[in-house]
C-alpha cells in the first residue's frame, strides 16, 4: 500500500536512453496538500559537478551504495497518482537527522526551483 508521508522513501523508475531499468530513490518532504507533495530525488557523485547541498552516504539509508547528493534542481510537486504510477516499491524511510539535512538543504540550495520552496514553506507556515 502506497503512503505519501513526509520521509518515506520511494524506488522509483527513471529510463533513459541507455539504461531503460535506471531506478532512484524518492524522497517525500511533505504530506499531501490538495492531492501533491514535494519529492526529491538522489543521485551518485560521479563527476565534481554536483550540488553539496546535502550529501549521503551509505550509512545514512540501506539503498545508498556511495557517495551521493541530493538533486534539488529536480525538485518537484507531484500528484500522488503521478507518484504511485512511477513507483516500484517503498522502502524504509530515511532518519530525523537525513530528513532533517535534506529539508535544509532544500531551503538553502540555489538550485531548488523557486516554486518549490514557496510551496514548502507555505506548507510548514500555513
Amino acid at each position: 500500500m502506497f503512503i505519501p508521508l513526509p520521509k518515506a522513501t520511494l524506488l522509483v523508475a527513471t529510463p533513459k536512453q541507455g539504461n531503460q531499468n535506471l531506478k532512484h530513490l524518492f524522497i517525500i518532504l511533505t504530506e499531501p496538500v490538495d492531492g501533491v507533495v514535494i519529492t526529491v530525488n538522489l543521485s551518485s557523485c560521479k563527476t565534481s559537478f554536483y550540488d553539496n547541498s546535502c550529501l549521503l552516504d551509505k550509512n545514512d539509508h540501506s539503498f545508498i551504495k556511495h557517495k551521493s547528493y541530493i538533486v534539488y534542481h529536480r525538485a518537484e510537486i507531484l500528484k500522488i497518482t503521478q507518484l504511485e504510477n512511477m513507483t516500484i516499491r517503498q522502502l524504509e524511510q530515511v532518519t530525523d537527522d537525513v530528513f532533517s539535512r535534506i529539508v535544509g538543504g532544500l531551503l538553502k540550495s540555489r538550485q531548488t526551483p523557486n516554486k518549490v520552496k514557496k510551496f514548502f514553506v507555505d506548507y510548514i507556515n500555513p
